[in-house]
Formats: structure tokens, sequence, C-alpha cells
């Protein structure tokens, strides 16, 4: 209890640390309709669907990565993570249960793979949607993968015709070249200040670019190679701003080009990097902005301990530092963190939209006999306005039985500090059982306070494992004034053929339903 005192003020107490932790649920992930529905939910951000979306569709290989990928797997602690590591490669996948047991195998193994074959992927969806003008899109994603080469592309057709959105040749292990990759792709590097195409809190390296997006089309070509410790990455690419909405120089609704490059030295416990790229922008009316940035990062493990940062440097403007640490003690888990961002600190391919920001932020995880609790704050304020903004919440995970799970959290964020308005605070309820081997039952209610106007809801998802390769989920939703939605989704799965169809009504706002069908072959 003293442990849990001390976490609790050292929260309080760091209003200069800085820190983003992403939350991966425990949840038995099959497929990336599993991961849809629990972002629907709100039990993951925006951030964790899309990476592990990303990883469902492409698998870490296990015997090739690196020790940081393997980290950021899903639930994936640093000490499994070197456990991995130090006994590659693997023969087969289940050759890792020894190592991180069954339960958190059956949780990730969709994410992970030994070895990469001759593999062939095609996807074909459609979604109709009813509203003032019905309409219907049809999206399909192709891809082909053969021992050194994989070939994707991303199309959508709707009312403007059929049209290509996303496509890539990505050549690995080529010759002395270990990664050239061709068409859409995205880039984190560091710890996200200086070069950060992804705009994620996590997955490190080349992120190749098939999903469906709305923005950061990054389209261009990316050379990575290597020498023994030594990692190369060169990248240079072209920029539709207005459709890289979370550029902060989107305003230039014109084009740009951009170059540079990075390289990493890494060994087990080390890892030392640096970054530079040159960007030119140009919009439609002919105005230019040029923008050179270079920054140095570091990262350093020791046992049931991390620290790392990044410093950056923007040409004739300001500077931006990221600090992060993490300790274990026991069955408690510490990450502390601080962030300084100068006002004239501009960087459109930064995990920092723009400057002008400076604060922190701690987190504490106490795990024990089925409980876990976990406490976060975050407290920053900006140069120019002196406005203030704090955030913080705090869950409660109970395994009251080995079938039945409860989960609470709690809230509450002010965006502007002793001025009023702008605070929102959220309450979630959840319980999750399992009252026969084919049945799961989760029931959660949530409670939303965002300036005064108030909003809940709560749902009952059903999901029936009829048999092993048909699986039915129903769900109902409530909400005020009458709001209410049904949901019902049918899967079925043979061999490597997968069909998927759902239907949603709802009663009380503009889109009465919508019918989604999906095909997925592999072969």
């Amino acid at each position: 209890m003293k442990k849990l005192v001390l976490g609790l003020i050292i929260i309080l107490i760091c209003n200069h640390l800085a820190f983003g932790e992403i939350e991966f649920p425990s949840a038995k992930i099959e497929d990336e309709e599993d991961i849809w529905e629990l972002y629907i939910e709100g039990e993951i951000s925006y951030n964790d669907y899309q990476t592990l979306s990303y990883l469902y569709r492409h698998p870490l290989d296990l015997n090739e990565a690196k020790l940081s990928q393997i980290q950021e797997l899903p639930n994936i602690s640093f000490d499994l993570a070197q456990r991995i590591y130090s006994n590659r490669p693997f023969k087969t996948l289940e050759a890792i249960i020894p190592i991180i047991g069954k339960d958190l195998f059956d949780q990730i193994k969709v994410f992970i793979q030994v070895k990469r074959l001759w593999k062939k992927d095609f996807n074909l969806w459609m979604t109709d949607t009813q509203d003032d003008n019905k309409k219907a899109d049809i999206k399909t994603r192709l891809c082909i993968y053969t021992k050194g080469m994989e070939l994707a592309g991303f199309g959508k057709r709707d009312e403007d015709g059929f049209k290509l959105k996303k496509r890539y040749l990505m050549l690995e292990n080529h010759q002395a070249l270990k990664k050239v990759v061709i068409g859409n792709y995205q880039v984190r590097l560091g710890e996200g200040v200086v070069f950060n195409t992804a705009h994620r809190n996590n997955y490190r390296g080349v992120v190749l670019d098939d999903g469906e997006r709305k923005s950061d089309n990054q389209d261009g070509i990316l050379v990575e190679t290597s020498f023994d410790k030594l990692n190369y990455t060169f990248f240079y690419s072209w920029v539709d701003l207005d459709k890289f909405p979370n550029s902060v120089l989107s305003k230039f609704d014109g084009k740009e080009k951009l170059w540079g490059g990075n390289f990493t030295l890494a060994k087990l416990d080390t890892h030392i990097g640096a970054t530079a790229y040159v960007s030119n922008f140009t919009s439609k009316d002919g105005d230019s902005k040029k923008v050179e940035i270079w920054g140095v990062d570091f990262l350093k493990r020791f046992k049931d301990a991390e620290v790392a940062w990044e410093i950056a440097k923007s040409k004739n403007q300001g500077n931006g530092l990221f600090i992060r640490g993490y300790k274990k003690l026991s069955n408690f888990k510490y990450w502390l963190s601080l962030r300084r961002y100068e006002q004239d600190f501009i960087n459109p391919h930064s995990m920092v939209k723009i400057g002008d920001e400076k604060g922190g932020c701690a987190k504490i995880e106490y795990v024990s006999n089925g409980l876990k609790l976990k406490a976060f704050g975050d407290y920053y304020k900006h140069f120019s306005t002196l406005i203030t903004n704090e955030k913080y919440w705090t869950s409660i995970e109970y395994k009251l039985t080995p079938k039945v799970e409860i989960t609470s959290k709690i809230e509450y964020e002010d965006k502007d500090v002793n001025r009023g308005g702008d605070e929102n605070e959220i309450y979630y309820l959840k319980l999750d059982t399992k009252p026969h081997f084919k049945l799961d039952i989760n029931s959660a209610y949530k409670y939303i306070n965002k300036d005064e106007e108030i909003s809940d809801y709560a749902y009952t998802k059903v999901i029936y494992h009829f048999k092993p390769m048909i699986i039915f989920t129903v769900r109902f939703k409530y909400g005020p004034d009458g709001d209410r939605q049904a949901y019902g989704q049918i899967k079925i799965k043979m061999n490597k053929k997968e069909l998927i169809t759902k239907y949603t009504h709802t009663h009380g706002n503009s889109h009465p339903h919508e019918l989604y069908l999906r095909m997925k072959v592999k072969w």
C-alpha cells in the first residue's frame, strides 16, 4: 500500500513530465473486424486501431525483427521481448509459447510469424449506407507476397468512379540492400520528434501503407540498408498537401517535395540514431516555404528500466526536446517523461503538430492476483497564451473468476485550467463474461459530460461460436433521446477463405442502416 500511495503522489507532483503510452486490450483478436470493434466500442484509440490493423496485415517476423519492434507488440514487455530476441531463431510460431505463455500467445498470434513464404491476399468489401442520398462504396485490397517481394494496392469505387488510393512495391533483402519501397509508405524514426509520417505513438521504422486512410498519403521511394549493427534509411517523396491534413503546413494546399535520411546504431540494450530532412512546400498560389530539420535520439535499456530522449533543431527556428523513462519495481511499473517544444518550433513531419508547449506526464500500473490498477496524469502549458491544459484518468481491471472480468475507468480533461469551459468527464464500466465455452457476453456503460452537455449510452454484445468456422455476433446499443442501434454480424471461415457480413440499423439519426459485406481470400 505504501508503494501505491507513493506512486500516486509521483503522478500529482510531476507537473513537468510528459508521456504517451499506448493502451492495448487483453482481448483475443482474430481478424481486422475484431480490431475495428474494439475501436468502435471505445476500448482502443484510433492510433491503436491503425497500428493493430497494420500488424495484422503485415505480421512481424520474429526471426528478423529488431528488439524495439518486438517490444511494441501488444502486451509484450521489454523483459519478454529480450527473451524472445535471445531465443531466436524459431522453427515454428508455437515455439515461443514456453516463453510468453499460451494466453498471451493467443492474443498476439495474428500479429507474428516466423518465416515469410509465398502468400497472396485478396480482399473485396462493399458498404451500402442509406441516408438522404443513398450510396454504395466498393473497396478492394490486393496483396501478393513472395520471399523478397511484396506488391499491394487499395482501390475504391463510389459515385465518382473507381480510384486507386494506395499502392506500393517492396523488395526485401534484395542483393546488398535490406529493403526498397516504391509507392505509399510511412516512417517513424527515433522518438517521433524529428520524423514521423505515420503520426503514431508507436511502431518504429518503415510502415508499408496499403490501407484505407484519408490522410498521410506519403508517396515516393525509400531505401533501407544495413552493415552489421548500423542501419541506414534514405527517402525521397512527394505529397499532395490537401491529402495530408495532419501536416501543420497543409494550409498551403499544394505540393511538397521531401528528401532526407537516418542512420541508427543498435545493440541489444542501446540505440543511437540521427535523422535529417529537407522539405520544399509550394502552394497553388505560388507561395513557397522550406523547412530543414535534424535531430539525435538515444535509448538505453537496463534490467527492469529504460531511458530515452530525442532533441531536434529546426533551421532558423526553435528546438524540440522529449525525454522519457520507465522503471519496474515488484508489482509496480512507472513511466515518467518530459517534453518542451519552443514557440517557433515548426516541424510538419513530426508527432508535434506545432510548437509552443512544455509539460509532462506520469503513469503508474499495479498488477497482482487478477487486479490491474492504472493511473495517468498529463499537465502542460503553452508559451504564447499561458493557457494550461491537464488530463487525468484511472482504470481498474479485475478478474473475479477466469470467466468474469470487470473494467472501470474515470477520465477528466480541462483544456484551459482556471478559465472555465472545455472540461470533459468520462465514466466507463464494462463486464465481460463467458457463461459457456461457445458464448461470450460483454456489457458496458459510458457516461460523458462535455462542457455541461451530458450524453451516455450502454451496449450489450453477444458472441456465439456456432462452429469453429462460423461465428455469430449481435450487439444492442442504447443512447439518450431514443437513439438506439441493432447490429448483427456473421463470420464464415473455410480454410483460407473468409466471408464477413454485417448489418447495422440505427434509430434516431440520419443513417438508418448500413450493410457491410467483405470477402477475404488467401492462397
